[in-house]
């Protein structure tokens, strides 16, 4: 199910406050796993309001078209929804791409599946150590998806 605008920006402004509240508290990698759900809420809600579309097949069955974005398929959802082209499985519906966004639709693509796994290292884990990243590599992941975020919002 869409989220209508107002549930959009409520979920955003949630998410904002939950990565500047994790930032502060020195829990680095769940900040960055709440940065990458500020992402692919995000790229949801632009894909959705453009007609972005993704495959979804199963072994032995004939593909469906459907705007249920996994988390899988994120990083090709940005990369169709930066460049306003078919992209992997999904299709770009009415997407005019974003044009001078901080990043080329690949880069934006490799940061969000980066993004993403570190999202499954702080939700399922395993990790080595507690934080696997230092106060500056951490506020660099979040620069990589605040950019983005600010990219996207261009086509909402």
């Amino acid at each position: 199910m869409a989220l209508t605008r107002d549930q959009y920006d409520l979920q955003r402004a949630r998410l904002e406050k939950a990565v500047a509240d994790l930032r502060a508290g020195g829990s680095l990698l769940h900040a960055i796993a709440r940065a990458y759900y500020l992402v692919y809420v995000t790229a949801s809600f632009a894909a959705t309001t453009h007609g972005v579309m993704v495959t979804h097949a199963r072994p032995g069955q004939e593909g469906v078209e459907r705007d249920d974005f996994t988390h899988n398929a994120m990083a090709d959802v940005v990369q169709a929804l930066y460049s306003g082209n078919k992209h992997g499985r999904v299709s770009p519906g009415s997407t005019p791409g974003i044009g001078g966004g901080h990043f080329t639709e690949r880069e934006a693509a490799k940061r969000v599946d980066l993004l993403q796994r570190d999202r499954k290292a702080a939700d399922y884990g395993p990790t080595n150590v507690d934080e696997p990243y230092t106060p500056e590599q951490a506020d660099e992941r979040l620069r990589w998806a605040n950019m983005i975020v600010e990219d996207l919002g261009k086509l909402i």
